[in-house]
């Protein structure tokens, strides 16, 4: 970078970097070429800024110009830059005489404000043309690596079609050979070196010059066909071996596979007859457990019958003692009385019991059916699922399979009509309950 502590230093178009060295130095060469500087015109956007500040003159007499120079100290420098470049002199006075200062002094002081305002100008845009320069650079060096890649590969690529091209010409040139060679217009003698234009010269050749290689001939050409017929033969049995071989892989096959839907059918069987009979288990366990509720129910019913009909009785007994003896003493006569009034309301509890008993047991009823009709449905979907999933080559094994789904269905059917005989007897016993009120 041209910049050494906040400070820029121009660089020359063919140089690279300034070394430290050479930027402590008091005097830099100007560059042999002049560095092109932003051109002003009456329309420029930069202008010099007005002069309001005053002179901070206890600053300045602080600041060893001497010791400044000799040890370079730019920070110093940099420090009060802006104070000598925007200060205004134009009203300062002598401390001494208090006469203003010479005007070609003035004038010449002013001339150094502007030259180094123009200067940080001038260094702030060629620092930011540095930075763009700079991007521009950085873009140039990766579009540069990604061409080198590129051309790297392609590269890569042409040696290896070179080398593709180098085989398929040997190939080509061992193809063109050996066709030459197998091409050639002339018929080579077996017995020795000779060769003919045709087949013709050759035959006569063979059959006056080597009449012994004639029957070595036909002897070879009956070998030949012998060969052939027994290649035939071996090919013929080796295709019958392969379609029978095929044919007993594929029965083997079938075997395996219905030995598989049996186990397979005889497992879903033995899980259904499992299943069957724990829902009959459970069902029976339920029916049992109804008809001893049932039968509870009832003999708690009968005996509280039976205890208000002989109730019954003994209130018609005293009725029938009173009217055919006539009036009883005051004491007998309030205890019956009582006795009447207390027989209505007892008759009206057992109305009452039997309706919320008929109620109960009639929703538990309704709740059994359903729950049969659900289960019903539930083994009438997985007979329907087993019928379906029987194979035809089985037909035996379906007409087993179906007897026991006969027989599943009317002990279904059985199950049903007793569940409607126990609830025709219930109801028909809530009837006869109510006739004996």
């Amino acid at each position: 970078m041209p910049f050494r502590d906040n400070v820029y230093y121009p660089l020359e178009p063919e140089q690279g970097e300034i070394s430290p060295d050479a930027i402590r130095t008091p005097w830099m060469p100007r560059p042999s070429t002049p560095i092109r500087m932003p051109s002003y015109n009456n329309d420029s956007r930069f202008k010099f800024r007005t002069r309001h500040e005053n002179v901070d003159w206890r600053r300045i007499g602080a600041i060893d110009v001497d010791r400044l120079a000799n040890e370079l100290d730019f920070v110093t420098l940099q420090e009060n830059i802006m104070g000598i470049t925007f200060c205004s002199i134009e009203n300062e006075r002598c401390r001494h005489c208090h006469s203003s200062l010479d005007p070609v002094l003035q004038k010449l002081f002013r001339l150094s404000q502007y030259t180094i305002e123009y200067l940080l100008h001038t260094q702030e845009y060629l620092s930011t043309n540095l930075q763009t320069l700079e991007k521009k650079v950085r873009a140039t060096l990766a579009e540069t690596e990604q061409i080198q890649a590129k051309m790297a590969k392609q590269t890569q690529e042409v040696k290896t079609l070179k080398e593709e091209c180098k085989r398929r010409k040997k190939i080509i040139s061992t193809q063109q050979v050996l066709i030459s060679a197998s091409a050639g217009p002339y018929h080579k003698c077996q017995h020795c070196e000779k060769a003919f234009m045709n087949h013709s010269y050759l035959q006569s050749h063979v059959t006056r010059r080597h009449p012994e290689g004639k029957q070595s001939i036909q002897q070879s050409s009956n070998l030949q066909y012998e060969i052939n017929c027994l290649k035939e033969e071996l090919r013929l049995t080796r295709s019958q071996l392969e379609a029978e071989q095929a044919a007993h892989l594929e029965k083997l096959s079938q075997i395996q596979e219905n030995e598989n839907k049996k186990a397979i059918e005889q497992d879903v069987l033995k899980k259904f007859d499992d299943w069957k009979k724990e829902e009959r288990e459970k069902f029976e366990d339920e029916l049992n457990k109804v008809r001893d509720m049932f039968m509870k129910e009832l003999k708690e019913v009968t005996s509280k019958n039976t205890t208000l009909e002989n109730e019954l009785l003994e209130i018609k007994k005293d009725s029938q003692r009173r009217s055919g003896l006539g009036v009883l003493q005051e004491g007998p006569q309030s205890d019956t009385e009582e006795g009447t009034a207390k027989s209505p309301l007892d008759i009206q509890g057992v109305k009452d019991l039997l309706e919320t008993q008929e109620e109960k047991w009639g929703k538990r009823l309704q709740q059994l059916t359903q729950e049969h009709d659900k289960e019903k449905k539930q083994l009438v979907s997985k007979i329907e699922k087993l019928r379906l999933s029987l194979n035809e080559d089985q037909k035996t094994a379906n007409d087993f399979y179906k007897k026991q789904l006969d027989d599943l269905g009317q002990r279904l059917q059985e199950q049903n009509e007793l569940i409607k005989c126990q609830k025709e007897q219930v109801c028909n016993k809530v009837c006869r309950l109510h006739q004996d009120e």
